[in-house]
């Protein structure tokens, strides 16, 4: 068998080997790119689901409060979205170490932390920039939750481009689910955008069984 293999790679020309080098290398840094990025992906649809659904109740079931704290989705988000930013860092850290740990991997995952922590900054800042939270108390909430879903969402979308066409198509169809209801349905465009984002989750998570279910 010894002998096999090194004929085998006495075979191989010097521009196979370097070929063969760079795709392992290029499996590797994909294995942590998209460690745990499905879950992830599912686990904040799920989350932003929630929170629509909840606004929208809120607002329908509270009138009163809802007048009274125009900003409480903002509040909603304070609290969810740490939590998921949480879960999130768990599920991608047992994922990768599931792949193995070496400085390289860390190295690639603190670009990753740092793409992320970059994209959640300009959600923050490009509002703060255009002048967002100076405006009108009632508009504010949303002025602001547009433009930082909208930067949110472009980056899972050049993620995705990056790494994996499966991410880039959950940011697209997360911008859709909330922007297509957004002008089109009004005062309910909230539930619809929950619903939506619930629904896909659920599917994915169905796909998921059943592709594992047939390796």
């Amino acid at each position: 068998m010894v002998q096999a293999f090194d004929a085998g790679a006495r075979g191989l020309s010097d521009e196979e080997s370097w070929a063969s080098i760079q795709t392992t290398v290029d499996e590797a840094r994909r294995s942590m790119h998209n460690a745990g990025s499905t879950t992830i992906l599912l686990l904040w649809a799920a989350i932003a689901g929630l929170a629509f659904i909840a606004q929208y109740a809120i607002a329908a079931l509270a009138p009163g409060f809802a007048e009274r704290v125009p900003w409480f989705p903002g509040l909603l988000w304070s609290v969810l979205g740490p939590l998921g930013g949480w879960a999130s860092a768990i599920i991608g850290r047992r994922a990768r170490q599931s792949i193995g740990v070496g400085s390289a991997t860390r190295k690639l995952e603190t670009r990753v932390v740092l793409y992320w922590l970059a994209v959640i900054t300009a959600g923050i800042l490009l509002p703060l920039a255009a002048g967002l939270y100076n405006v009108d108390v009632a508009e504010r909430g949303t002025s602001i939750t547009l433009v930082a879903v909208g930067i949110w969402t472009l980056g899972i979308i050049l993620f995705g481009i990056m790494h994996r066409a499966l991410i880039a198509a959950g940011g697209a169809i997360f911008a859709a689910a909330f922007y297509i209801p957004f002008y089109i349905a009004g005062d309910i465009a909230p539930a619809i955008s929950g619903v939506t984002l619930l629904a896909v989750a659920a599917g994915a998570l169905v796909w998921r069984a059943r592709m594992r279910a047939g390796e």
